[in-house]
């Protein structure tokens, strides 16, 4: 056995050496043809994937122009030669989400922004074509149920779901709780069915064991087709083909070795399918099942969880206090009602709708038990990431604590032992940082200090939209948050909000919804707001909010901010930009917003600051930065936060002269990514994501 799965790791570093990195083909035009099951409508934007003879693309298509309307019984097809073709972007924030291995994972290299196009419709040719049409027909009837019962329906039977707000709540409390792989189509339902199956048989009599067996063969593979081959259902497939294979021939073999040649074949038919959290997971619970499968469910439960939370953490840098408790309670009743009753639905519809109702109603009731609890924020621990041999070496504790009795003992204890040391480096760091958060064309500057750590937001970043076309898809949720959770940090001390832009505070409502905020500054004045009183309103009794102006000194223990300015009530302009001032190991640092050329020499007028290092005002804009002011302060490094080939062609020119003219070095998060200022003690150094 430990030979075949030595193999089976070996083939999956070896393909993956010689997988395509991505595809340099020029195309003048393209004819695609649209997967039903991948299309969503999202918002002011066509999103999904598409198919050519020679490449599988990612598109998104602007809603202001163009519909697309598909068939539930043609395949859909687009013609387009007005299109825009780019590499998939990659992460330029270090722990950022990072949706270029996630698409690598689904052969994906390169995204489509179609700007027009011909649609048509032609015949099914295969089988494969045919059963995805099928799926969307199955997906439109299914969409039809109450809400919950359509969330189950769609998520365990045809492993899909919905791009609305109700559906992302429930994936983001399970996801919390760390019960999503039961509410996804993790294969566990697939053995769940068979095994209710066999009992049924066996009661019934209505067909031999081998008969069954011999219909599951034929079927499954259909099955896993339909669902879109996911990696969980994959292995769940082989698995139990290779059992029922094993079984017609007479060939005896362990349950072990059952699982290690289905590994070795998943990893032949999907050499990618370890790259992502789902297929890690899928196959670690796979393997610890052959050995647990005689445990009660409270030892099961615990031992499982045990046994995922290292990759868990290493992904997703959380953990919820609450999730043994959780599992142990739901597992059953997933088992025994959720399931089932999805099924059922799944059969008959809407055509029993006082039953439905009835389920409705219950399956709402134990979802809004789950949504309070992962409410409760003392049971949200922030791990911080973990480093990948620490991992490895958690995963072997594991590993060896179910498959070897003799060292249960030694394993446990050095499994604690290794968890805690990694949870004390990361919850009391020994370094400080200033770092520049790459959000795109806006701000956003986080601040910790050392051992007892305070943890600081300047700005949060956002999105300007123009016109009216706007994806919600905020930098905070891809980016800040992951970023905050790889270092441990539980909650974020004070955020400052330099002014009213959506470039800068366009994320705060998003952030205070999902991650703790003790304290919230603005200058004085933008109380009065209505653009900042509405985002605040829903969380003022769970977030301070205080004004500031300049001549104030914010203390925090042993840290403090001076605020320079703004001099006088305004409501959130650029001139009324939050100027803070503060000294770290002895290094001084000037925060401007988004501050106007004669406010920064008013500023200078008043306080003279002498500066180590600036973020520069307004993104480099020429409206900031005035040579007096620049020649006054003399910083020694110009941090510029700019968007990559942005609308307003910052940094500009002039700004970037004045500050070459005074020999100041320029880091700029375009060209650099998230850029870290790491101190401790009397040393510090300079840390950059995409370039050294």
């Amino acid at each position: 056995m430990l030979l075949i799965v030595t193999g089976a790791v070996l083939l999956f570093s070896i393909r993956m050496q010689f997988m395509p990195k991505h595809l340099n083909t020029d195309y003048q035009q393209l004819t695609l043809k649209i997967e039903p099951s991948e299309f969503q409508d999202s918002g002011d934007y066509y999103t999904g994937i598409a198919q050519s003879n020679q490449e599988k693309f990612s598109f998104i298509i602007p809603k202001t122009k163009n519909r697309i309307h598909l068939s539930s019984t043609q395949n859909t097809y687009l013609q387009t030669t007005d299109f825009e073709l780019e590499g998939i972007k990659g992460p330029t924030n270090f722990a950022e989400t990072n949706f270029q291995k996630y698409f690598f994972a689904k052969n994906i290299y390169r995204r489509l922004k179609i700007n027009s196009f011909k649609q048509g419709y032609d015949n099914p040719t295969n089988f494969a074509e045919w059963l995805s049409l099928l799926r969307y027909r199955l997906e439109k009837r299914l969409q039809k149920l109450p809400p919950t019962l359509r969330f189950n329906a769609l998520s365990l039977l045809l492993g899909a779901k919905e791009n609305d707000e109700q559906t992302k709540a429930y994936l983001n409390d399970f996801s919390k709780l760390g019960i999503i792989h039961l509410f996804s189509l993790s294969g566990m339902h697939l053995l769940l069915i068979i095994g209710f199956l066999r009992k049924l048989c066996s009661w019934t009599r209505v067909c031999t064991i081998e008969t069954l067996e011999s219909f599951l063969f034929a079927l499954l593979p259909i099955y896993c087709i339909l669902v879109g081959s996911k990696t969980s259902i994959t292995r769940a497939t082989i698995l139990v083909l290779v059992k029922i294979g094993f079984s017609k021939l007479k060939i005896r073999k362990s349950s072990t070795e059952i699982f290690a040649i289905s590994l070795l074949i998943g990893l032949i038919i999907d050499p990618k399918c370890l790259l992502l959290l789902g297929g890690q997971l899928t196959y670690l619970l796979s393997f610890a099942l052959v050995y647990l499968h005689r445990l009660s469910i409270f030892k099961l439960s615990i031992v499982i969880n045990l046994l995922c939370l290292p990759l868990i953490i290493f992904n997703n840098f959380e953990i919820n206090l609450a999730t043994f408790v959780v599992n142990i309670l739901i597992a059953p009743v997933f088992e025994y009602f959720i399931l089932p009753s999805t099924i059922f639905v799944g059969i008959f519809g809407n055509s029993m709708p006082s039953i439905n109702r009835i389920l409705e109603f219950t399956n709402r009731t134990i979802y809004s038990i789950c949504h309070q609890i992962s409410r409760i924020q003392f049971l949200q621990l922030a791990t911080g990431k973990f480093l990948l041999l620490t991992v490895i070496l958690l995963l072997c504790c594991g590993l060896v604590y179910i498959s070897d009795s003799r060292y249960k003992k030694k394993c446990c204890q050095w499994f604690v032992i290794i968890f805690c040391l990694n949870l004390l480096m990361n919850k009391i760091p020994l370094t400080g940082q200033v770092t520049l958060i790459d959000v795109g064309q806006g701000d956003s500057i986080l601040i910790t200090t050392p051992i007892l750590r305070k943890t600081f937001l300047i700005d949060t970043g956002g999105k300007l939209h123009f016109g009216h076309q706007r994806v919600i898809n905020y930098n905070v949720d891809k980016a800040t948050i992951p970023y905050l959770k790889s270092l441990g940090i539980g909650h974020i001390d004070a955020v400052f909000l330099s002014h009213q832009d959506s470039d800068h505070i366009g994320d705060l409502k998003p952030l205070l919804e999902h991650f703790p905020v003790r304290r919230v500054y603005f200058g004085i004045g933008m109380e009065h707001n209505p653009k900042i009183k509405k985002v605040l309103l829903p969380f003022v009794n769970q977030v301070a909010m205080k004004t500031v102006r300049a001549g104030d000194v914010l203390n925090f223990g042993n840290f403090q901010f001076e605020v320079l300015a703004p001099f006088k009530p305004g409501i959130g302009e650029n001139e009324d930009s939050m100027v803070l001032k503060t000294t770290i190991n002895h290094k001084s640092w000037l925060f401007t917003g988004d501050l106007p050329r004669d406010k920064e020499l008013e500023v200078v007028k008043k306080f003279h600051p002498q500066i180590d290092y600036l973020k520069v005002g307004h993104h480099g804009s020429k409206t900031a930065s005035d040579p007096d002011f620049i020649r006054a302060i003399h910083p020694q490094i110009a941090f510029i936060s700019v968007g990559r080939k942005n609308r307003y062609g910052h940094p500009n020119k002039e700004t970037i002269e004045t500050l070459e003219k005074q020999q100041v070095k320029i880091l700029k998060t375009s060209e650099y990514g998230m850029i870290k200022w790491n101190y401790w003690f009397n040393d510090y150094n300079i840390e950059t994501f995409l370039r050294k």
